[in-house]
């Protein structure tokens, strides 16, 4: 069922329609305020005539009374001319008894057909002079004589009861009377508005045919045309202007089209000329998008190629380990065979010991040439690598990346347990950083720490090693320091490892490789560079402090670079 705009449907009543509903709403109001007032007006007179009427007949019957002995024929007689009054319903005289001072009803009046009323005595004094219940008027007048010393006296009262039917009988007819005067205004006045409603259709209807011929004929003028009454000549000359503004709108429109069709001709030359120049753009862009495939086809293989060298980097990432304890082992066993030879020496086995040490030294230095190989081989495979793998940062506070490093340290090192490995960070700065090489970095410094910083003690029993991760920030630079109280070198060796890692050349330390591994992470960090301070154990004076520290120094950035 569709719905219905109520709040439409009454903006869209007729004009006429309106103009009934407030003119007879504005008359019926004023007839029926006329009417209600003029009878509260009448009712109040008519009950002003009745309260005198009562006055003036009790007025009477207790002047004539008191000239009288008030005893019951006199009474009676007194109160028989009350028959004349159509208002009056009961009477009683009242006068005073013989023994006391109590009231008594000496003679009566009922209108006929109505019954006998009681004794009112015990109201008289309340009744002072008059009052109304309900419908009834009540009135009381007392009975005085005249005394010697002009003093008077009350020997009784008289009652009187009347009705306001005859009151109320003049209200109503007053009041139909009223009604009838308006209804008979509110016809006449609805035959008025039809005929004005009429009249006003036809000069509307008038001046529509003028408007319309005013349309279409510039000569018409409405303002010497007199279609309509001239009540409506402020209408008629609005009616004019916007006439005089649609004639105008239309002289303009006609001007436009003839500009538009100029403009559209010339619009349509130049889209045949921009359509020959967009076709000779987009072949040149068919072109460069033929070229930006061959491009993303180049890029494409240079990926394949970086996650192929990623692949070789994790290959000699893994076989390092060995190849840095083989070499270990190696030297290792020279330098047992050198003890050897020497004690053969001394035993006077010299020549045996000789071809032996001659033997295995050339084994052992056929091993050492190919594990220097193996390892350049290595050190090759990471360069390249590092060619075409591209290091990300991500924005990360300094206390959360050492959080992640000691979870890292904890779960994928295999630290012995007289190794502690700790990383405390003072600064909460959040910076970005190279997190996946970095980590890579350190988790090499710590392995290399951990597998050769070592002290041996006595019986081959190691002492406990400690190793710090400190991360702290300046206004230019992160720094962290990787610092343990192990072995130390000594100022050969230390020199060895600043000129291997300086110049990446191969190394006769079993570190060397890892050092220069790192080295080479570090230059690709935003100007990353690295230190190495070193002081050597010395059994005589154990409780000197000794062990290695490395400081990692990094550009600090508060914005991704680019």
């Amino acid at each position: 069922m569709a719905k219905v705009d109520i709040t439409k449907e009454k903006h869209q009543r007729p004009l006429s329609q309106r103009l009934y509903t407030l003119a007879f709403g504005l008359v019926a109001i004023v007839m029926l305020l006329y009417a209600a007032l003029t009878t509260l007006v009448i009712s109040n007179s008519e009950r002003n005539r009745l309260i005198e009427q009562g006055e003036m007949i009790a007025q009477q019957l207790a002047l004539k009374a008191s000239a009288m002995q008030l005893n019951a024929d006199e009474a009676i007689a007194l109160l028989q001319g009350l028959a004349a009054i159509d208002a009056v319903l009961h009477a009683h005289i009242y006068a005073e008894g013989s023994g006391d001072a109590a009231l008594e009803v000496t003679a009566s009046y009922n209108q006929p057909g109505r019954a006998a009323l009681p004794s009112q005595a015990e109201q008289l004094t309340e009744i002072s002079p008059y009052q109304f219940v309900g419908n009834i008027l009540e009135v009381v007048q007392p009975i005085q004589i005249t005394r010697r010393q002009s003093t008077s006296a009350n020997i009784g009262y008289v009652y009187l009861r009347m009705s306001q039917d005859t009151s109320q009988a003049f209200t109503q007819r007053h009041f139909l009377v009223s009604l009838g005067g308006i209804a008979s205004v509110l016809i006449a006045l609805f035959i008025a508005l039809q005929f004005y409603q009429r009249h006003v259709q036809s000069s509307v209807q008038s001046f529509s045919r003028s408007l319309s011929r005013a349309i279409i004929d510039h000569k018409v003028d409405l303002l010497h045309d007199q279609p309509i009454a001239d009540e409506f000549y402020e209408l008629r000359l609005q009616i004019h202007r916007l006439l005089e503004k649609f004639r105008h709108e239309r002289r303009y429109a006609a001007h436009s089209a003839d500009q538009a069709r100029s403009a559209y001709d010339k619009l349509e030359k130049e889209v045949r000329e921009r359509t020959n120049s967009l076709r000779e753009v987009n072949q040149k862009l068919s072109e460069a998008m033929l070229e930006l495939s061959r491009y993303q086809q180049h890029l494409r293989e240079q990926d394949k190629l970086a996650a192929v060298c990623a692949s070789l980097e994790q290959f000699a990432y893994q076989i390092e380990q060995p190849l840095s304890d083989a070499n270990f082992a190696f030297l290792r066993l020279q330098s047992e065979l050198n003890q050897s030879n020497a004690d053969a020496a001394a035993t006077g086995q010299s020549e045996h010991a000789d071809f032996i040490f001659k033997h295995i030294t050339d084994q052992l230095a056929s091993g050492l040439r190919e594990l220097n190989q193996m390892s350049r081989l290595i050190d090759h495979y990471q360069q390249l690598s590092s060619v075409y793998r591209t290091v990300k940062q991500r924005q990360i506070a300094l206390t959360v990346f050492g959080q992640e490093l000691e979870y890292q340290f904890s779960h994928e090192l295999r630290i012995p347990e007289t190794v502690r490995l700790s990383c405390d960070v003072d600064s909460d700065e959040v910076v970005y950083l190279s997190t996946s090489l970095l980590e890579q970095t350190l988790t090499e410094l710590a392995k290399n720490a951990v597998q050769h910083a070592l002290i041996k003690g006595v019986h081959t029993q190691t002492q406990p090693l400690l190793v710090q991760i400190h991360i702290t920030s300046t206004e230019e630079h992160v720094i962290i320091t990787v610092s343990d109280n192990g072995c130390g070198l000594s100022k050969s060796e230390l020199e060895s490892v600043r000129t291997a890692t300086m110049q990446s050349t191969d190394m006769s330390l079993s570190s060397g490789l890892g050092l220069i591994r790192v080295s080479q992470w570090v230059s690709r960090l935003p100007e990353g560079s690295l230190d190495i301070q070193s002081t050597p154990y010395s059994k005589a004076d154990a409780s000197h402090s000794h062990g290695t520290i490395i400081t990692l120094t990094l550009s600090k950035q508060t914005e991704k670079s680019t």
